[in-house]
């Protein structure tokens, strides 16, 4: 939330409706007061800080009637001429109490805002009325808003008052108004009887079927489908003839078949007429999918009807066409439906016969036993599997028993097949019959039967498995190796790292031990290495884990190995050595660790990979490691903003960047936003970063995380610009919805332009010094110290920098109960801090410094004697880097969030001025100068 110019709280308006500050029972003594007097006192207590208070205050509010009403709603300004956040909370929560409250309340509340939109002319506010009476609107909102479905500027939020109402009466104000309406405002009406299906609208809109306006007829005739009427089929009929049964823009072989699932229930002869016709007219290739659909819809209406066309699908060439009929019918159970697709399957060939055994195993209907554990001995493998895939469907592990055997005679083209579906049906309690056959076993199955135990982690069958690593069987031997990473566990470590190196060989080791690799094998060497990762992650603690490895490797006579598993066994020892290897001499350790520092599973490595990124021979791997990390690490999202900006200033190639631009999108903050608008200006990136603005911008579907005020909608009005491609219009359309709908707020505003120094100004004495100063003095003193500032701080490269001497710097303006975001950066030795409303501090200092007490980290309130002074966690990032601040002030409590992490929680903040009275009720923000280098930027 922003630093607002007498606008606190307005930039996230939707998202805190429902706060604010509690209010005390009204006493027992007659209250004589001033209505316009109890209009402020009621208004000085929003946002409520419950939905307890926000009732109870909404309550009082109507306590007034309508006058009192009227006089909030009066209040209600235009975007940019006055602050009446106050007035809109109380509005929501009147409006939000009202619409749950009994009657006289509700039509209370419908009756002062309908009174507050006649007498309103501003569309933004008129809007906002308008989306209240969604809340407590009947018939007589609607008949007030009617009029305004005419209306180019108001006919969206007027159609989501009808929707919200519903009734017949608002279903003819938006019939009333169709024929009126003109461009978008048309497309939205019909959009909203569609989605009301109101019948009455029917005749009407069959007229406009066949408007020239691809767009305006998708909408037509898509709502024609969901009125659904039988009157409809012709002309839906006609249209998707006319499209040749094609999907073109106007959709209306889709708006076709969408009618026929909605006018089933009505007409279910209508729904069937429409099905056969669509399957008669794509009986082709290119069209069997929509062939299916119709299928799908007249199985759906139809039922066990349906039936004869759907075994008669399974004669059809095109296998796909075949499942999708199998997939409907596997729903359709009903009298003898299970005989008569094992009478058809018995007719068909061995392909289409494994098809309906597959069905009949997802139907799961018990009745299909027989028949599928009959189809096991089939001579066909297609068949013999489907059917041991639907037993192992319809009995699960009981399947087991019947299934094993199949192994003894598996070849190599079904052992695989045997191997998943025993994957899915047994667990590691149910190997042990697996295990007692295993030396029964051809290779084939053998092999499948390592394969199922190594996936089901049989670590009890261990000594079992790894004498078949030196199996004379190649399959059998691979398999056995492949199924380590399953079986093996820390013990076993000694010998999986001679197995990797290769330095003893099978001949040489007892049955018990663990062969070695063939080194020129690298599936071998790759399951190994699986094996090794698998064992040492069973290591604790974890910066353990690495240390057999990092022993082994040196005396390796293939350290490269050894090297390539220390990204995913991981720890602090692991990577110090894989920067080591690096940095060190042996070209063959060093590419090896440079892999390892690119496929490192954290955001560990991403700053050693930021430093490599400038060698041309690394360079692109590095990029992508650090993007990657990065990207899919669980550090906050500012955080990654901070990552990605470090990337973006070395000004790397345009491909780079637009990667880095479109990485933003993942991090939803204001800094995001801030970032890829910025080059919204720039010819090569900005149509990546206008989708980016777009996206962080509005709302993610079903939450209420967009973003607002005059920076976004800036920003947002050149995205329409920019927006170009075949879904420009779709998504130009959701800013314009967007930027029409969403609240009228300053949002945040930069406190620094990063060019100058302008809002900003020297620190004259403190706040208690300040107030006892004549204004001549202080007129006096402020140029002195505007002077003394000027040396002192300056700006340079798009950041405010101090150069060690001085004073504070501070905004020009005072402020009360704000939100801001800034990002810092010191040096060695640092301490600085941001003063709130004239006194210190947000603290800011190299955690190096342990004689003062800096290693807890930096946005604790230093200067808090009785309260909690020092953070909650430690989240700096080290000197030299950037770190970001979101600080919230209200009243005289404090919330810090850095780099993401919350360090102070809602801490009251002590006056260090006076600590015999509370912090000031506003102040300037300061720019704490303490003696070293420091910078700021960003500043909202």
């Amino acid at each position: 939330m922003p630093i607002h110019s007498s606008r606190y709280a307005r930039v996230a308006i939707l998202s805190f409706l429902l706060l604010g500050l509690a209010l005390a029972s009204p006493g027992a003594a007659q209250d004589v007061r001033l209505l316009s007097t109890k209009v402020a006192d009621l208004l000085a207590q929003f946002p409520a800080d419950s939905p307890a208070s926000r009732d109870k205050l909404a309550d009082q509010v109507l306590g007034l009637g309508e006058p009192g009403l009227a006089e909030f709603t009066k209040q209600l300004a235009p975007a940019g001429t006055g602050n009446d956040t106050a007035v809109r909370f109380a509005l929501n929560a009147v409006a939000a109490f009202a619409s749950k409250a009994p009657e006289p309340k509700r039509a209370l509340a419908e009756r002062s805002l309908i009174t507050a939109l006649g007498g309103a002319s501003d569309v933004e506010v008129r809007t906002f009325l308008l989306s209240q009476l969604r809340l407590v609107g009947r018939e007589p909102a609607v008949k007030a808003a009617a009029a305004l479905l005419a209306d180019a500027n108001l006919v969206e939020p007027a159609t989501q008052l009808m929707l919200s109402v519903k009734t017949p009466a608002a279903q003819a104000a938006l019939l009333d108004a169709l024929d009126r309406a003109q461009g978008p405002g048309r497309v939205t009406i019909v959009k909203a009887l569609g989605e009301l299906a109101a019948p009455a609208a029917n005749a009407r809109l069959l007229k406009l079927a066949g408007d020239p306006d691809w767009a305006l007829r998708r909408d037509v005739l898509a709502a024609l489908a969901r009125i659904a009427s039988p009157e409809s089929y012709s002309t839906l009929a006609g249209a998707a003839e006319k499209a040749g049964f094609r999907y073109e823009p106007a959709n209306a072989l889709g708006a076709l078949l969408e009618y026929a699932k909605r006018v089933g229930p009505k007409s279910a002869g209508t729904a069937e007429k429409v099905c056969r016709l669509v399957m008669e007219k794509t009986d082709d290739p290119e069209r069997l999918a929509t062939r299916a659909a119709a299928l799908a819809v007249l199985a759906d209406v139809r039922g066990a009807a349906a039936l004869p066309e759907l075994l008669k699908a399974v004669d059809h060439n095109d296998a796909a066409y075949r499942n999708a009929a199998l997939l409907k019918a596997e729903r359709i159970r009903a009298g003898n439906t299970v005989d008569q697709w094992v009478a058809k399957a018995k007719k068909v060939g061995a392909e289409r016969r494994a098809e309906i055994i597959a069905m009949l195993g997802r139907q799961g209907d018990a009745t299909a036993l027989p028949f599928i554990r009959s189809s096991l001995t089939a001579a066909e493998p297609e068949v013999m599997l489907a059917a041991a895939n639907a037993l192992a469907h319809v009995q699960k592990a009981k399947a087991v028993p019947d299934i094993l055997p199949l192994l003894k005679n598996a070849s190599a083209q079904t052992a695989p097949r045997m191997a998943e579906i025993l994957g899915w049906t047994i667990d590691e309690k149910g190997l042990d019959p697996l295990v007692a056959m295993l030396d029964s076993l051809q290779p084939a199955g053998k092999a499948a039967a390592l394969t199922v135990i190594g996936s089901k982690s049989g670590r009890r069958f261990a000594p079992k498995v790894l004498p078949l690593t030196s199996d004379g069987n190649p399959e059998v031997r691979a398999a056995a190796v492949k199924a380590l990473a399953g079986v093996v566990g820390p013990e076993h470590l000694p010998a999986l790292l001679k197995m990797l190196d290769g330095s003893a060989g099978p001949q040489a080791q007892p049955a018990t031990a663990l062969p070695a690799v063939n080194g020129a094998d690298a599936a071998y060497v790759a399951d190994v290495q699986r094996a090794v990762v698998a064992a040492a992650s069973l290591v604790t603690p974890e910066d353990a884990r690495a240390t057999p490895v990092l022993a082994a490797m040196k005396t390796a006579s293939h350290p490269e190995r050894f090297v390539e598993v220390l990204p995913q066994v991981g720890g602090k020892p692991a990577l110090t050595a894989l920067v080591e290897l690096f940095e060190g001499s042996n070209l063959t350790l060093k590419a090896a660790a440079f892999r390892g520092l690119a496929q490192w599973r954290g955001p560990e490595a991403a700053d050693r990979l930021f430093e490599v990124y400038t060698d041309a021979g690394f360079r692109d791997q590095a990029f992508a490691g650090f993007l990657r990390q990065i990207s899919s690490s669980t550090l906050p999202d500012e955080q990654k903003v901070l990552a990605f900006r470090k990337a973006l200033s070395l000004n790397p190639p345009a491909r780079e960047r637009r990667q880095l631009i479109r990485a933003l999108e993942r991090a939803k903050t204001f800094q995001s936003f801030l970032v890829a608008a910025s080059y919204l200006d720039d010819a090569d990136m900005r149509g990546d970063a206008a989708g980016v603005v777009m996206r962080l911008a509005l709302p993610t579907p079903g939450a209420r995380d967009g973003l607002s005020g005059r920076i976004v909608r800036d920003a947002l009005g050149k995205v329409l610009q920019v927006l170009e491609g075949p879904e420009a219009e779709y998504e130009k359309e959701n800013v314009r919805t967007y930027l029409r709908t969403m609240p009228q707020d300053e949002g945040f505003v930069p406190l620094f332009n990063g060019k100058d120094l302008t809002g900003w100004k020297g620190l004259v004495e403190n706040p208690i010094v300040r107030a006892k100063m004549s204004p001549q003095e202080l007129a006096k003193g402020q140029a002195e110290a505007d002077a003394k500032a000027a040396t002192n701080w300056s700006v340079r490269d798009g950041s405010i920098v101090f150069n060690g001497k001085g004073d504070n710097l501070c905004t020009v303006k005072d402020y009360g109960d704000f939100e801001m975001m800034v990002d810092w950066r010191i040096t060695k030795d640092g301490d600085s801090g941001i003063y709130l409303r004239g006194t210190p501090q947000v603290q800011i200092w190299d955690p190096a410094r342990k004689d003062v007490g800096a290693e807890v980290g930096s946005g604790g309130l230093y200067n808090n004697q009785k309260n909690p002074s020092k953070p909650l966690v430690f989240a700096d990032n080290p000197v030299g880097e950037w770190n970001t601040f979101r600080i919230r002030m209200v009243g005289d409590t404090v919330t810090v969030f850095l780099n993401g992490t919350k360090v102070v929680d809602n801490v009251t903040m002590e006056n260090y001025w006076d600590r015999n009275q509370p912090i000031f009720p506003r102040g300037a923000i300061e720019l704490q100068a303490h003696g070293t280098d420091l910078a700021f930027r960003d500043i909202y």
